[in-house]
């Protein structure tokens, strides 16, 4: 794990690096799973009063509302037997600080009664904004088109909250710049004098943007559905499939007992003709509780063989082909952020997929422009003799 990922970003003494969200592909250690489990240190002394406890549970409340992620309340006992990766919410030290992303132990989320002033609401959205993954909107890797970070009047030592980390490190997930950020230092941040600016941004329009802890802005929530959201899904919640982006397909596929098969899942443009370039669909299909779903490719009627996308290598079963363009079935729905197999190349597949659960997500997706091809039909059915009960 790099070392900068084990620090700590601590609001009033911070000095270490900090940018926008962690690379979850390159650091998925750090990732947490859709619910966050946290509890609060039990230590009489240092801990937290009712109502500082009723901040903290609507900071959650902020980002439950906004994104995919949820939070659980553990018990001392739960905690205690978990050891490790939940949140500890603490106040035995001065400064609101966090970790950036989950940690293997039991992770610190300081906020001491400091934290707890006029801003405490944003104060504390903005600390489990690192706990979640969130580094500072200022140090991202475009930063220097929006601001100009005035090293200068930085007090000596912490010069390091306004560098960009190494490439790599971070994402942006292709959301803009914000000044509007919870996650954006204010202009004096730091300065060697409390009142000389240490940001200034580029258009003097928004140097009273710059700073705001009143609340989570569209593109705070938006990156992190983004990281969090598995693919196929739809922002805030991720329970309602992705829309399409060219042709209507997609969508909720209800199986019942009485209508317990399908064969609406397959490649937009009237399938068996050629699919179009840079199509997105996405079907969540749901089976009555305790049922399984199975999957299975299927030709078209009278156009047996009829199956294709774009793939590098030829023959299909050569074990270094990649496929460019697929039909991918997430079938684990304890865990849809985790990429299913993928299906491409030219003839139908074999394989018999079962999910694990009533639920799963199919996804197709094409991204090539010269070489389409016929694209996939697929026999979706509530599967017969495995039923879990």
């Amino acid at each position: 794990m790099h070392p900068i990922l084990l620090r700590r970003i601590d609001e009033q003494h911070s000095r270490r690096h900090k940018r926008k969200i962690i690379n979850f592909d390159r650091f998925a250690s750090l990732k947490w799973s859709l619910t966050i489990p946290f509890t609060y240190d039990p230590n009489n002394e240092t801990a937290h009063t009712d109502s500082q406890k009723e901040i903290i549970r609507e900071a959650m409340t902020v980002w439950e509302e906004n994104t995919c992620l949820r939070f659980l309340e553990l018990t001392s006992d739960e905690a205690a037997a978990m050891t490790s990766e939940y949140i500890f919410i603490t106040a035995r030290s001065s400064g609101c600080y966090s970790y950036v992303g989950r940690t293997k132990i039991a992770q610190d989320l300081n906020l001491h009664s400091a934290c707890f002033s006029m801003t405490a609401l944003g104060t504390i959205v903005h600390e489990m904004g690192h706990a979640i993954g969130l580094f500072h909107e200022h140090v991202r890797s475009d930063r220097d088109l929006y601001v100009t970070v005035d090293l200068d009047s930085t007090k000596q030592g912490f010069e390091g909250n306004f560098i960009q980390p190494d490439a790599g490190m971070t994402t942006n997930h292709e959301v803009p710049y914000d000044y509007g950020s919870v996650m954006h230092y204010r202009a004096v941040a730091f300065s060697v004098d409390g009142t000389t600016p240490t940001i200034l941004t580029n258009d003097p329009l928004y140097q009273g943007t710059i700073g705001q802890r009143w609340q989570l802005s569209f593109n705070d929530a938006l990156i992190v559905n983004k990281a969090y959201c598995a693919d196929g899904l739809a922002p805030p919640y991720c329970t309602e499939p992705e829309p399409p982006e060219m042709d209507v397909c997609g969508g909720t596929v209800i199986l019942t007992e009485e209508n317990p098969r399908t064969l609406e899942v397959k490649s937009p443009n009237e399938y068996p003709s050629f699919y179009k370039p840079f199509t997105r669909c996405n079907w969540l299909i749901e089976a009555p509780p305790g049922y399984l779903i199975q999957f299975q490719f299927i030709p078209k009627e009278s156009f047996v063989g009829q199956f294709g996308m774009y793939t590098t290598d030829l023959p299909c079963s050569s074990s270094s082909k990649q496929c460019f363009d697929f039909v991918e079935i997430k079938y684990d729905a304890n865990d849809f952020g985790t990429t299913g197999p993928r299906f491409c190349c030219s003839g139908e597949p074999t394989a018999v997929v079962t999910s694990v659960t009533n639920r799963a997500l199919v996804l197709f997706r094409s991204y090539l422009q010269f070489f389409i091809l016929i694209g996939f039909q697929m026999d979706v059915s509530i599967a017969v003799g495995n039923v879990r009960h």
